[in-house]
């Protein structure tokens, strides 16, 4: 047992000093120069900063890649509906709403038309489109559809705006483009209404000399002395037949003799205002028809059996209203109900006399009726035969039959009734 003691004493030193000499010098081996560890750390710096810069171009490249996708599939679009984009875009630059230029765009698709942008400014054209839809709907069955009814009435009220919109500007600019012969009316403050005419246009304005109709059968026509219009002002109005009636302020600057009649003299203007009274369009025509005066206060919205009317000619027939000759002195302010036919398809249009012009020469009236109301179905009829029927000029004039007496301003005898003047009895009244 000792002996074993004295062995492991003397061997406990040894191995001792030993381990502490290899744990110093493992110590020793493990210890990294710091410059080492800072080159070690630039190094993963480098790696990290390089996966950066990787990723950053990827990204970048990924984009641009997106963008020129996303640009050629808006080229592709846009050349594929290259079309309709442009008509969408001349829509909205003439002033239609959306809802109108998708109206015209599907008309253009059920009518086959090449050209979808002329449906812009050919009255004609739309006009054939409507009537190709309604001999569609007709044939197939569809023309009581709601959806084609609403169509179609959408169509009538653009064709209406279209054919209106050429006369928002109106074609007169100044005096001097009046012609020779127009027909004016010319207020004198006080002193009343007064017809002349155009005698020329040169450095003033020439007019025949101002007359007054009087009364019918009860005299000439009233004429005031030179002196009373030298130096006063007055308004001048001028209808351009086709048109609209133009107004101006003037003064009378002297009188004379111009052609060997007696004339006044009145300063041009440039600033003339354009009265534009409806907003439908008109067609000239020569339609027998039946005019029944309404004397009841209860309105009978039909013709009764028996009911005695008086024959009369339409000479112009619009939605708002109509031009209506008749034998004799027809009165302003009469309710009255007009009955006619128009292909085959009877019309009852109910309404007032606005305007009353009688030519004393024939003894024959010229009433400007205004609608006040129609059927549905007898205004589809109305509208289609106005739009077959009605000359390019004649769509194209926003002045109105009902209640516009400077429509019709050619020289034909017919002036302005005075409607206190008792009617003569063949007139209807």
């Amino acid at each position: 047992m000792r002996s074993q003691r004295l062995k492991r004493a003397s061997r406990s030193p040894r191995r001792n000093g030993q381990g502490a000499a290899a744990g110093r010098a493992g110590k020793k081996q493990r210890q990294i120069p710091q410059r080492d560890i800072f080159f070690s750390y630039g190094i993963c710096y480098s790696i990290r900063q390089n996966k950066r810069e990787v990723n950053l171009d990827t990204t970048i490249a990924l984009a641009l890649a997106a963008v020129v996708i996303l640009i050629f599939v808006v080229l592709v679009f846009f050349v594929a509906h290259k079309e309709k984009i442009q008509f969408f875009a001349e829509g909205s630059t003439k002033g239609f709403r959306r809802q109108e230029i998708q109206t015209l765009w599907k008309t253009a698709e059920k009518c086959g038309i090449s050209t979808p942008s002329l449906l812009y400014d050919s009255v004609p054209l739309l006009n054939k489109c409507i009537a190709m839809i309604q001999s569609e709907t007709r044939r197939n069955g569809t023309a009581e559809r709601e959806d084609i009814k609403q169509l179609l009435s959408s169509l009538n009220v653009f064709r209406r705006h279209l054919a209106l919109k050429t006369t928002e500007h109106g074609k007169l600019k100044d005096s001097h483009e009046l012609e020779l012969g127009q027909r004016l009316s010319i207020i004198f403050k006080g002193k009343g209404i007064f017809s002349s005419r155009v005698l020329a246009t040169g450095r003033q304005l020439v007019i025949s000399f101002p007359v007054q109709p009087r009364k019918l059968f009860r005299g000439p026509p009233l004429e005031l002395p030179s002196t009373e219009w030298i130096g006063k002002r007055v308004s001048v109005y001028a209808g351009l037949s086709g048109d609209a009636c133009y107004v101006f302020d003037s003064l009378v600057e002297s009188a004379g003799e111009s052609g060997g009649k007696r004339c006044l003299n009145l300063q041009h203007s440039a600033r003339i205002d354009r009265m534009q009274k409806r907003s439908s369009i008109r067609c000239s025509c020569r339609i027998n028809a039946q005019m029944y005066v309404i004397k009841s206060k209860l309105v009978d919205y039909s013709i009764k059996e028996g009911e005695s009317g008086s024959a009369c000619m339409l000479e112009d027939l619009s939605e708002g209203g109509a031009l209506i000759r008749i034998g004799g002195k027809g009165r302003q302010g009469v309710q009255v109900k007009l009955a006619f036919n128009l292909n085959s398809v009877p019309v009852l249009m109910l309404g007032v006399i606005r305007a009353v012009e009688y030519n004393r020469g024939i003894r024959q009236s010229r009433l400007h009726f205004e609608c006040t109301y129609i059927e549905n179905d007898m205004k589809e009829a109305l509208v289609r035969y106005i739009y077959e029927n009605a000359s390019e000029s004649a769509r194209n004039a926003a002045p109105s039959s009902g209640g516009d007496t400077a429509a019709h301003t050619d020289d034909d005898g017919f002036e302005s009734a005075d409607t206190e003047d008792k009617a003569p009895e063949n007139s209807g009244f």
